[in-house]
């Protein structure tokens, strides 16, 4: 990591800011992997209305660079709850330095194993990670399809 970036928890006055990133996330990567009512679904849940209450009691970290939100990430005890890269910013390595940070972090509050619900889109992603398969998952909605397709995921550290 350079000076000119850093990953730090995030605090209220990131949320729009994080709320957009997810919300340009999820339109752009999925566009090929979800509906465009499931990723408007997917990306509501990180909505300033939302955004407290879906992540309530998670740790959640936002990546800057020059000043500038470009990734985020959240860990819910010992599951990773999400890695988001600024679409510009993917194919930079930034994902992975996030992904890292989370897992450094998991390692040294002694978790010895982590879980992930991956997007159809970032399954290779993980797998690249150490990231073994589990199994097929859909999440119900509210959404009249009535679910959205996951991959769980799990990596011994």
């Amino acid at each position: 990591m350079n000076e000119l970036d850093h990953i730090r928890q995030i605090k209220d006055a990131d949320i729009d800011e994080v709320s957009m990133l997810v919300r340009r996330c999820i339109d752009a990567s999925c566009r090929e992997s979800y509906s465009d009512r499931g990723r408007t679904y997917w990306a509501s849940l990180y909505s300033r209305e939302m955004f407290s209450k879906y992540t309530e009691g998670w740790k959640f970290w936002i990546l800057s660079l020059d000043g500038r939100i470009v990734g985020c990430a959240g860990l819910n005890r010992n599951e990773i709850k999400g890695i988001f890269v600024a679409p510009e910013m993917q194919g930079k390595k930034l994902g992975q330095r996030l992904l890292n940070f989370v897992e450094y972090y998991a390692r040294s509050r002694g978790i010895k194993r982590l879980f992930l619900d991956s997007s159809l889109n970032a399954v290779d992603f993980y797998r690249r990670a150490g990231y073994v398969y589990l199994e097929d998952k859909k999440y119900e909605t509210d959404l009249q399809s009535g679910m959205l397709g996951v991959v769980r995921m799990m990596k011994d550290m």
